[in-house]
């Protein structure tokens, strides 16, 4: 036990020597070491033996060093710190970084690298003084500015130490510098102030932009008040071809029109046809609505040509202007609408063809146009198909709010005699009806131009009667001539023609106001013989029309109330 640490303690002394004695550097390589500071590593400048892990010779170049030993980038500078290794032999050469070492066997004084923060004396502070900055700018354009900073601090703002103005809001961005950086134009003593004046470049995409600065350390700490934050406007270049663009509105998409160059990715030229762009890009189908923006994207050359929507665009390769193409919906508005005037005939044949005309008035706030599908549509009943098929009238034209639509189109009367509802009302399709209906007129269906027409409507009629009673009888009939059922007029029923007392004249008694057939005494049932009874109408004017002149309108009914006795007459 006594030997083994007696071993130990001897191998612990020979190792406390070997270091105090590496530790020794001669005063022949201190002195022949660089001091350390600030470097900007660099590809050339001289000659460099060895590496940072074995060691450089003393009298490598610096600069290549940095970049060989890969410390710090070509270009950039920063404080390193140099440690002396004393006298070595042997250095080892080698290719890194785009830097080539050389070998060196004979003893030289060694050296290694390493970067570090620079000496630190006093503290760093910094209050804003002023800037000079615009509010707005034009995307791509040269801008000179100025800040100025006072130190506040008690350290020194020098170029060795990395002081620096750098960007914020947000941190480090580079919308305004290359590198978010900008160096002192000299050093700044405690008290004194630096004006920084730069030239920026405004971002190429127009937009709002923070200009916001603040004092920094490089690679130790950010310092000091942050200069007030400027919202920079930045706005497009003005180019010749923004004067080429098409006014922006509503436009109408349709399969032909004109000729298309280009596409909706690449850009179509200023001078392509509106309504057949809108389908090929398929920002719109054939006869949809929108309202169009057009936004230039410069000159363009080599447009590429492509089929799409059953449109087809042509290549140009040639320079044009090129533009951009958005569709946003046509403002709804509100659809209103007032009657003003129809011309419609009271009575019609059937079967026959007549021009009629409604005219309508655009109250609200919207315009009446085709691609928006405002149409005149049949009512009373709604969607009826009494006079047309389909049961619509087209726009003439576009409407605007207050100007008036006169609809001229033609209606072909019923195949069956009858009085039948012409009205009418606008309507967007398949959104809503709108606005106020037009007067009802209700139009008598004859079935010849001249003379009496009837059809039998209903009647009451007891099945058997009490031989020698008298009955009530009722029939209804539909007058549907072109003449008006009036007194004094005859009326033809079977062969017997009957007339109907005039003004002043009384009804025969006998039949009191009704026509007497009498069952046989024999008690017989009879149908009741109408071709051979004679008929007095007991009503007067609602029978024939709405007056006594004789000018019927509407469809007359007459109610023909009589009694029933044996008709004594034969042919």
């Amino acid at each position: 036990m006594i030997v083994r640490a007696l071993q130990f303690l001897f191998a612990l002394l020979i190792l406390i020597f070997a270091g105090s004695a590496q530790a020794i550097i001669s005063q022949d390589c201190l002195d022949r070491t660089p001091t350390s500071g600030i470097y900007t590593a660099s590809r050339s400048g001289g000659s460099l033996w060895g590496n940072n892990q074995f060691g450089y010779t003393t009298d490598s170049n610096i600069s290549m060093a940095l970049l060989h030993s890969g410390l710090v980038a070509e270009g950039a500078s920063a404080y390193i710190t140099i440690t002396p290794l004393d006298d070595k032999s042997n250095f080892p050469g080698s290719t890194a970084n785009g830097v080539t070492s050389l070998n060196y066997a004979s003893i030289w004084c060694a050296m290694t690298l390493a970067l570090t923060p620079p000496p630190r004396t006093g503290t760093n502070g910094a209050e804003f003084v002023s800037q000079n900055v615009p509010s707005t700018m034009v995307a791509g354009q040269r801008y000179s500015l100025t800040v100025v900073m006072r130190n506040s601090g008690t350290s020194t703002w020098t170029a060795e130490r990395k002081h620096l103005l750098g960007a914020q809001n947000p941190q480090d961005n580079l919308n305004w510098s290359p590198n978010g950086r900008i160096a002192l134009p000299a050093s700044v003593a405690p008290g004194q102030t630096a004006s920084f004046t730069f030239d920026v470049t405004a971002p190429a995409t127009p937009g709002s932009y923070n200009f916001q600065w603040r004092m920094v350390e490089e690679f130790w700490e950010w310092f000091g008040s942050l200069t007030p934050n400027v919202a920079v406007t930045v706005t497009a270049q003005a180019d010749q071809c923004t004067a080429q663009l098409p006014a922006n509105g509503t436009y109408t998409a349709s399969l032909s029109g004109g000729t298309v160059w280009g596409t909706k990715e690449f850009g179509y030229t200023t001078d392509s046809n509106i309504p057949a762009l809108l389908v090929h890009s398929g920002l719109l189908a054939d006869g949809g609505s929108g309202v169009v923006t057009f936004t230039s994207l410069g000159s363009k050359s080599n447009f590429p040509g492509s089929t799409a929507n059953g449109v087809t665009s042509s290549s140009y390769s040639a320079a044009w202007c090129a533009m951009n193409v958005s569709v946003a919906p046509v403002p709804r508005g509100i659809n209103q609408a007032e009657f003003v005037s129809q011309s419609v005939p009271a009575s019609m044949l059937i079967g026959q063809t007549y021009t009629v005309s409604v005219t309508m008035k655009n109250t609200g706030t919207s315009t009446w146009t085709a691609a928006r599908k405002h149409l005149l549509g049949l009512q009373n009943p709604q969607d009826n198909q009494t006079w047309r098929s389909p049961d619509r009238v087209a726009l003439p034209s576009s409407v605007a709010p207050g100007q008036t639509a006169t609809f001229s189109f033609e209606v072909k009367a019923p195949k069956t005699p009858g009085t039948y509802n012409f009205q009418w009302r606008m309507v967007e399709e398949f959104v809503e009806w709108f606005g106020a209906t037009t007067p009802n007129v209700s139009i008598n269906v004859a079935t010849s131009a001249a003379g009496n027409g009837a059809t039998f409507v209903s009647q009451s009629v007891p099945l058997t009667m009490r031989a020698g009673q008298p009955y009530n009888v009722t029939v209804t009939m539909l007058n549907t001539g072109t003449t008006t059922w009036s007194e004094g007029r005859p009326i033809v029923w079977a062969r017997r023609i009957h007339r109907i007392p005039g003004p002043g004249m009384s009804w025969p008694v006998a039949i009191s106001m009704a026509l007497w057939r009498r069952a046989s005494a024999a008690r017989s049932r009879f149908q009741l013989l109408r071709r051979r009874s004679r008929v007095l109408i007991t009503s007067s004017g609602a029978c024939c029309g709405n007056s006594m002149n004789g000018s019927a309108t509407g469809r007359p009914i007459c109610r023909l109330r009589w009694r029933t006795a044996l008709d004594p007459w034969r042919s």
